[in-house]
Order: C-alpha cells, then structure tokens, then sequence
C-alpha cells in the first residue's frame, strides 16, 4: 500500500497563537496536560515511567563535591536538579531550567521549570524568535488561578555569551530588572515542542483507564446485572389532590431505586405497595454476556504493549516471570536496561555539564553514575538494594534472610562436617555409633562431627574415637 493513501492522525501542531504570540503546543494548547493525564491514569505506563526517571538519574553525579552544591535560594542541591530535569524528560521529551545570572553576568542559581509551562514565542510570520513563555496555567486547569495574559513571563533562550548577556541587560534597563534566561531542551530539535517519547502506547494507556473504570464500575454496583423496572403509570383523575398524590409517589420510588444501588445498597430489601396486583413493578434484566476473559486479554495486552515500548524487561515492573527474582535475573535486568536509557542519560549529562561548567565552582566529573544491582558475589551494596535486618525477620536464619535478597549462603568453616553429618543422618546413640564406626570418614571429621551434633568437647571426642572397642 502506498504511504500517500494511509490515513494517520498528527498527535500535535504547533499552532499560532496570535493573542499571546505563542506556537501552540497541540491543537488547543494543552499536549502536555493531556499526557500528564493519560500516564497518572494508567498504572502500567505510570509504573514504566517512574522505573525509567530512576535509571536515567541512577545514583547521581559521581562527583560528590557537584552532587551536593547548593544551587539556589531554596536550597536545592545540584542533584535534585538533576533529578527534577530527569522527571520530566521520558515524559515529555525535554526539560526546561530557570538561569539566573549575578552583577558579574555569572550564572548564580538553576532552577527547573516545569516543562508543560513553557511554550515558545513566535514572531508575526509564525517563526520562532529567541524567548520562551512561562505560564502556570495556560488552559485554566487550575480553578484557583484563573488564566490572565499578564502573568505570562517571557525569558531570552540561555545563551552565556557575556556580549550577549550585556545586550540583554540592557535592553531592560538594567540588571535589576534582568529575568535571567531559560534552557530549554528538546529531544526533537532546538526550539520546537517534542513529541512524548512513549506517545505511541498512550492509546493502549487509555485503554488500560477505560478497563480500569469498567472494573471499579462492576464491583462497585455488586456485579448485579443491569436491567430495568417497569411499573403501570396511575391513569389521571380529575382528583388533582390525587394527581399530585400520584406524581409524587412515582417520583419517590423513582428517587429510592436510585438511592438503593451501589456497593453499600446493592441487594437490600424494597417495599412497594400498590392497590392493585397489575400495578406492580416488573424488573426485565438486560441480557449480560460474559467478558471476563475478554478483559483479561486486552488487559494482557495493553501491559505487555505499554512495557514493550518503554523496553523494560518485565521483572523491573514487578511481573512475575516465572523465576522468582534471583540475583543474575535482576542483575541482567539491570544491565539490559541501563543500556536501553544510556542515551537520555547522556543527553542529561551533556546538557547538564553545560550548565556546571561556567559556575563560579569548578568541578572535576559532570558524570551520572548509572544504578546497580548487588554484586553477588561479595554481597556489597551496589545500589539502593540493601540486606534484610535480621530484627524484621527473626524466625529466619541468616542464610535464609540471605537467599531473600538473591545472596549466595555463607558457607561455614564446617560445611563439610556438616554436609556428611546430613547424608549419614543422626539419631541418638546409633548415630554415634555408625559416626565412630564409619570408614569413610578421617578422625578428624569424626572428631567434628561429635562435637557439632552431640556437643562434646575436644577431648571427649577424642577420647571416644580412639576408644579401640568402638573402632578406630
């Protein structure tokens, strides 16, 4: 089939805005909302976005000296930027941070702007110029604030250059009245509006809401099957005391079978009292056809859709594949998908390094230390994965605490002893009889063997192995 005669729908325009001199970010200006939506209402898509927020900022800047620089009024450390910027790239494409800048024209403080607030100036014929809108609320969403054209900020796009840093400030009239600059990063290109990198699945995550709301609605209505009440409307007498008498009963029966559904009603006792038996009510059930294994389908479906195009291996969400969660299975897991989000990782890393390297503070690595799994073999904490305290599971051995978090048992100095004392079994004194008899075992083990299952001591050990009546 020819690429011209299939039909696809855009999933955003960049719209101009003549009354506030924007390009519109989707049709009506609300794409990002609209995302923002879509992923906090499906579990799954919520569930591989946070999963993907947490490799890309891994453990941080290496750096410790950046990680914990202090780089704005609030007191925020250069690695909550990092994370705050990391929030917001797989969602939407891109992130957006506030520079302000000294009397010396030196950067002074970074703050992330929400990325959903920005939106970015156009000139009269459509094209971009170099500043970027800021507004909190640009589709009234929030009720409390209503929308007003004057609360629109505009920035010049960040360009360090001291020449064009003074032309800035002058133009103002000023550093006092300077606003500073904003860095917005696209994945797409600079200044334009980037698609969310998982936009394809966004159907699949409406589908997984829709399933949702159709569940909540089944066990919320006591999966009693729809139907309707049919009940004889009262022929109207010339009575108007009984015509309002009647109206008035209708609607009220009306009222309580509505008051009687739900969760908390379903199922109690009705009473309806009538004069005669033809006006009695009918409940007509519609036809229910059964859809459970249609919804356990799609649901299927729609989650394995949604992780593919994150490419996610199942296990970092939580799905149970059929292993348990050993060590290797998360260990690889770990590595497959570190170098699944290497490459947003180091967008973040060179963006970012653009922004430390002309703070007044030099630092040595601008690098993201990627997360890690536990080393299995040393069992040190290599990420944020910890041992289990023994106090939070006491009926538990060591070993068995151990083998919870995919660590290799602690082999004892005894193992040995211990291991034959389990393929020749113990039982009271025939035990020990077949443990001094035996002539598989060096003295040595016999002598181990007494003392770890009968709790002798060295010499009496000693003294019943070489006893020449009981065999050497």
């Amino acid at each position: 089939m020819k690429v011209a005669k299939l039909r696809t729908d855009r999933r955003k325009g960049s719209v101009k805005i003549t009354s506030y001199n924007i390009a519109s970010y989707g049709e009506d200006n609300d794409y990002p909302d609209k995302i923002i939506d879509i992923f906090n209402a499906s579990p799954t898509g919520k569930g591989c976005l946070n999963v993907c927020r947490r490799f890309i900022f891994g453990d941080g800047y290496i750096d410790q000296s950046l990680a914990t620089t202090i780089v704005n009024r609030k007191g925020q450390t250069a690695n909550h930027v990092l994370r705050k910027a990391v929030d917001d790239l797989p969602l939407f494409g891109g992130f957006a941070i506030h520079v302000n800048y000294n009397g010396l024209l030196e950067p002074v403080e970074y703050q992330v702007i929400p990325f959903d607030h920005c939106r970015i100036e156009i000139n009269k014929d459509g094209l971009p110029t170099t500043r970027i809108a800021v507004h909190p609320n640009w589709n009234n969403k929030d009720k409390l604030r209503k929308f007003d054209k004057r609360d629109i900020k505009y920035y010049p796009s960040f360009n360090p250059r001291k020449k064009v840093l003074f032309e800035q400030v002058a133009e103002v009239g000023g550093i006092e009245s300077f606003r500073g600059q904003v860095l917005y990063f696209s994945m797409d290109g600079e200044l334009v509006y980037p698609l969310c990198p998982y936009d394809p699945t966004v159907t699949d995550m409406s589908t997984e809401e829709s399933i949702s709301t159709v569940l909540h609605r089944n066990a919320r209505y006591n999966y009693l099957p729809a139907g309707m009440i049919v009940k004889k409307s009262k022929v109207a007498t010339t009575n108007e005391g009984n015509k309002e008498r009647n109206n008035f009963e209708e609607s009220e029966l009306a009222s309580d079978i509505a008051n009687w559904q739900g969760d908390e009603r379903a199922a109690k006792m009705i009473l309806v009292e009538t004069e005669f038996d033809e006006e009695a009510p009918q409940f007509i059930p519609f036809t229910i056809q059964n859809f459970d294994r249609m919804f356990d389908s799609t649901t299927k479906y729609v989650q394995d859709s949604i992780g593919r195009m994150f490419m996610q291996p199942p296990i970092l969400r939580g799905v149970d594949v059929g292993a348990g969660f050993g060590a290797d299975l998360m260990k690889n897991a770990y590595d497959f998908y570190n170098t699944i989000i290497e490459n947003e990782r180091k967008l973040v890393e060179e963006v970012m390094a653009i922004l430390f390297k002309i703070w007044p503070q030099e630092f040595s690595d601008y690098t993201i230390k990627p997360m890690e799994y536990l080393d299995q073999a040393t069992g040190e904490e290599l990420s944020l994965v910890k041992e289990i305290p023994p106090e939070l599971l006491k009926d538990l051995s060591k070993n068995e605490r151990r083998n919870l978090i995919g660590f290799n048992p602690e082999v004892d100095k005894d193992a040995d002893t211990v291991r034959l004392a389990t393929e020749i079994g113990v039982g009271g004194t025939q035990s020990m009889i077949e443990i001094m008899t035996s002539e598989t075992l060096t003295t040595d083990q016999r002598i181990n063997l007494l003392i770890t299952l009968f709790s002798l001591t060295e010499q009496e050990a000693k003294t019943l192995v070489g006893d020449e009546k009981l065999g050497n």
